[in-house]
């Protein structure tokens, strides 16, 4: 019972911390993108080599956000590589629980074994793919939920 308690007294001082969280704009010249990253609870890893992303972690690495553009070397449109989210190779090990698709974008979203994944990818006509993957753990959905939705608002085109 007192164990019980504890989680949900963790979970709901999470759920209130969320309504704090101040951000940071992350901004990508090279792959013209931006997006908001929640100060204090993920961190940027660096760069990537290419200059086009960057993977930002939380402090335990239960969480992590890939930003990244990419050439859409294949040349695909939209509703091709909508149909490549939803077919990836362990899609026997996702159930998917959202999807939408507009003008340029697409959203998909589920639950891979014990992680909730999230992914947004921006389809420009200039043939970069601009892309946020964001992983945490179904335990820690109350929080994270929060966040993945400012996330997702603010990522855009600069």
């Amino acid at each position: 019972m007192l164990k019980h308690l504890l989680l949900i007294g963790l979970l709901f001082s999470g759920t209130c911390a969320a309504k704090d969280i101040t951000y940071s704009t992350y901004e990508n010249g090279a792959a013209e993108y931006s997006v908001a990253i929640p100060d204090g609870i993920l961190y940027g890893q660096g760069e990537s080599g290419n200059h086009m992303g960057q993977v930002f972690k939380s402090e335990d690495m239960d969480a992590v956000l890939f930003t990244y553009g990419e050439g859409n070397i294949d040349d695909k449109g939209i509703d091709a590589l909508f149909f490549d989210a939803l077919h990836p190779d362990d899609k026997a090990e996702r159930v998917f629980v959202y999807q939408a698709k507009g003008d340029g974008w697409f959203v998909v979203t589920g639950f891979h074994k014990q992680e909730v994944f999230y992914q947004k990818t921006l389809v420009k006509k200039d043939s970069l793919l601009k892309t946020i993957y964001f992983t945490y753990p179904k335990a820690k959905k109350a929080l994270y939920d929060k966040i993945t939705s400012h996330i997702a608002k603010s990522f855009k085109d600069l």
